[in-house]
């Protein structure tokens, strides 16, 4: 499977009707979501300190990383990724309105610039870049690959680092 769409459509089909769960404001705005069965990611980490972290993850993890994304609650906006003291609640408030809400629908942009999430209970999510290069998400699968869109219309799907870059169209 090598076309675009075609990725795209058998990696979001997959979480069709799954709640989206943790669902959690990151780093500036970052969002983050699972979908899928929870289970444990354990790391180690090494000198100077040994310490271990666990998360709970979930089979799929979606990270909404470099754009602007906007969230709706049927039509109506909710929060986005605007970074001042007041919208930082709005990021939250995002999260939380999302938690819970099952996927129904994905779709992105010909190009890939705009990435369309609907939720059952009224839920959207879109992005859009807000630089000409970045990554703006990435699909984590339960078997190790990943999908990853940048703003430039290039996307890689495949276990990371090793990815490479394809043009969507």
């Amino acid at each position: 499977m090598s076309d675009f769409q075609d990725i795209f459509k058998s990696c979001f089909e997959k979480l069709y009707g799954k709640p989206a769960w943790k669902v959690s404001p990151g780093w500036g705005s970052f969002l983050t979501m699972e979908f899928g069965e929870p289970h444990l990611e354990i790391t180690q980490t090494k000198l100077p300190s040994t310490r271990r972290r666990v998360t709970v993850r979930g089979d799929w993890h979606l990270w909404i990383y470099c754009c602007d994304w906007h969230v709706f609650a049927n039509g109506k906006a909710v929060g986005d990724a605007s970074l001042n003291s007041k919208s930082k609640r709005k990021i939250i408030k995002s999260a939380q309105y999302l938690d819970g809400q099952k996927l129904v629908h994905a779709s992105i942009s010909d190009e890939a610039s705009s990435l369309t999430l609907d939720f059952d209970l009224g839920g959207q999510l879109v992005t859009q870049p807000y630089d000409k290069k970045s990554e703006q998400w990435i699909l984590f699968e339960p078997q190790g690959k990943c999908l990853t869109v940048r703003a430039d219309g290039k996307f890689a799907y495949g276990n990371r680092p090793k990815e490479k870059w394809l043009k969507v169209k």
